[in-house]
Formats: structure tokens, C-alpha cells, sequence
């Protein structure tokens, strides 16, 4: 099973991995060029990369858009569309996460600050991330492994609202998402 998580960016990328009973996660850095079409250059760079990553994925965890810099609101669109049209290409289920439902599955706080999800994942999963977006996606990862039955910690309550929120939504799109956790009978 793998699964990947994605807290997309023009930026600063995070993205968190499991597979095979282990966790990998990082950050992907851009920065803008100076050369014609450098938009599209760094916006191909970012799905290129962030796809390789996603290769092979059960399932992939997108965190939807949060258009904090409206002046970069087309470029974050055009990303956040790009990235779902590679993995849709790619055959790649996923689901996209709101940002305020991440916070709140994290910290059981819609409106969380950056601070507070960093402090959040290292006490509830025992990891220490040094990078905002890597945390970001790393609980977008709890998350996906709670959505396909492989957690292997306590649900909150909070964190059970988001989960069958979530499934209430993706019910049309997966019949259940936690069958691509469970064996098939034998």
C-alpha cells in the first residue's frame, strides 16, 4: 500500500509518503526564474516532481486551495488543476482535503496557525517536522491512513467528523475508501 500526501504551493510544497509500514516526507522548494515562460516552467517542475512522487500511489491526499496571496490566486489554480489532471492521467485516486478540515482532523481547530500544526503532528504522532508544509502533509497523511483503515492510533472525535465528512463526499467517486486498505477474503 502507498500513499501520498500533497500540500501544494508555488513556493514550498510539502509532501509526506507511506509505504511499506514506513513514512517519508520533505518539501519541494521553488523559486521563481527569469526566462521567458517561467511560470510555466515552475509550475512543470512542481507537478513533474510532486508526480514522480505520487507515482504508484493507492491513493493520493491533495489539500484543496487556500488562496491566502491573492495575487497568486490564477498561478495556485492553475496548480492546484495541473497536479489532479497529472494524477487523473496517471490513473491515481484522489481526494482532495479543504485546508480548514486538515487543520482541524491535526489540531481540532479549523483556523489553526502554522505554529500550532508543527507543535500538533510532533505531539500526536511522535515526529518532529522542522517545515510548516511538510507538516502540513504529513497530516494529510494521518488522515489518508485513517480514510483507507490504516491508522494505528485513537480517532478524536473531531477526527472522526472529518473522516466520515470526507467519505460522505467521496462516496459517488470510491465505494468505500477504506476497501483499498482491506485484504479481499480468502
Amino acid at each position: 500500500m502507498k500513499l501520498t500526501a500533497l500540500d501544494l504551493s508555488l513556493a514550498h510544497s510539502g509532501w509526506a509518503v507511506y509505504k511499506d509500514s514506513t513514512e517519508h516526507w520533505g518539501t519541494l522548494t521553488t523559486s521563481e526564474l527569469a526566462e521567458p515562460y517561467a511560470d510555466l516552467a515552475r509550475l512543470k517542475r512542481i507537478v513533474t516532481e510532486l508526480g514522480e512522487i505520487a507515482r504508484g500511489s493507492d491513493l493520493v491526499i491533495v489539500e484543496g486551495f487556500a488562496f491566502a496571496r491573492p495575487q497568486y490566486a490564477h498561478q495556485l489554480g492553475a496548480l492546484g488543476y495541473l497536479m489532479r489532471m497529472w494524477l487523473w492521467g496517471h490513473d491515481l485516486p484522489f481526494v482532495v482535503v479543504a485546508p480548514k478540515s486538515n487543520k482541524k482532523w491535526c489540531a481540532g481547530n479549523g483556523n489553526a496557525k502554522k505554529d500550532l500544526m508543527l507543535r500538533e503532528v510532533t505531539r500526536r504522532w511522535n515526529v518532529v517536522i522542522d517545515d510548516d508544509n511538510a507538516a502540513d502533509a504529513y497530516a494529510l497523511l494521518k488522515l489518508g491512513e485513517s480514510l483507507v483503515g490504516l491508522q494505528d492510533f485513537e480517532l478524536t472525535d473531531f477526527q472522526r467528523e472529518v473522516v466520515h465528512t470526507i467519505e460522505e463526499k467521496q462516496k459517488d467517486r470510491y465505494e468505500h475508501l477504506t476497501l483499498l486498505a482491506r485484504p479481499t477474503a480468502v
